[in-house]
């Protein structure tokens, strides 16, 4: 698997995350006669890293982040 280690900011809070790639792939698109590639992907988060902590431990502090991309070179 593939991740990639970025900063993700929440309510003026930046933290260092892991996004891991579940499937990556690039391919021609007729429709804009350029290629594009997509990704899917998550990263897990602690809620409490961001200020976002109420009601731990009866709601999970721990969150799943889950994304769907597709971009195109201009």
């Amino acid at each position: 698997m593939i991740a990639i280690e970025g900063d993700l900011s929440i309510k003026n809070i930046s933290k260092k995350v892991r996004f891991e790639l579940t499937h990556f792939h690039c391919r021609f698109m007729p429709l804009y006669f350029k290629t594009a590639c997509g990704a899917n992907g998550f990263a897990k988060i602690l809620r409490s890293d961001f200020e976002m902590g109420r009601y731990v431990p009866f709601v999970s502090d721990e969150v799943t982040l889950r994304f769907a991309i597709e971009a195109i070179r201009e």
